[in-house]
């Protein structure tokens, strides 16, 4: 009897195929970069303004330009530096020597608290005790923050003058010192992109760690 040997054709249902490994590279990336501009936009739309559509600034923002105006005079960037260095240590200050000292230190931040004057600090700190030290400090920070709360206003002011409601941006009103005007403008711009790459930093990283998990779970494992 004779045997026919025929070569083994290729049966579709019985071809092998080597599993191929998922391209995980392409999708990781692509979220994460998803992420990072689609974070990035929305923190940018929310924080584009500080100024709500009410005309409201908001106070973090009003600072900050305070901050950058005041260097265009450095005698009051200087009273304003110390006005906070006294609202910063005054609650760790025990006594009359301590006090003084803050306030020798600060003599700029100290003379704002008296309108200026010298001797208004020193009569001051003859009348201060270890029995009224605590009663003492609690005024000075409420002086403090009074004059604080006077130069976010005063900033404010700038702003609201400098803000157009109608168009929703900054125009340079007449008569205003350009570096003021740029000092404002900057400051909005400089504090709108940082918040946007802080949200779109968040938003990369969550969207990334999500497709790492996905090709994870459904790539094929090898028994």
């Amino acid at each position: 009897m004779t045997y026919s040997m025929q070569a083994p054709y290729n049966n579709p249902q019985y071809s092998y195929q080597m599993p191929q490994k998922p391209n995980t590279g392409a999708p990781v990336l692509g979220l994460m970069t998803v992420g990072a501009l689609g974070g990035g936009t929305v923190g940018y739309l929310r924080n584009r303004t500080m100024i709500s559509d009410d005309g409201k600034i908001n106070d973090s923002f009003a600072k900050k330009v305070y901050e950058n105006i005041s260097k265009i005079d450095s005698n009051d960037n200087k009273t304003y530096k110390q006005c906070c260095a006294i609202a910063d240590k005054i609650d760790k200050v025990k006594n009359k020597l301590e006090l003084k000292k803050l306030f020798d230190k600060n003599k700029d931040g100290a003379e704002a608290l008296f309108q200026g004057k010298k001797e208004k600090v020193e009569k001051f700190l003859e009348t201060v005790s270890s029995d009224n030290i605590k009663a003492t400090k609690e005024k000075i920070k409420q002086g403090i923050n009074a004059i604080n709360d006077m130069y976010i206003q005063s900033s404010k002011n700038i702003i609201t003058k400098c803000w157009d409601k109608d168009l929703k941006e900054f125009v340079k009103p007449d008569k205003m010192d350009s570096r003021i005007f740029d000092a404002v403008k900057n400051t909005k711009t400089t504090q709108a992109w940082k918040k946007a790459c802080k949200y779109g930093g968040i938003t990369a990283i969550i969207l990334g760690g999500a497709a790492i998990a996905y090709n994870f779970i459904t790539q094929p494992r090898i028994r």
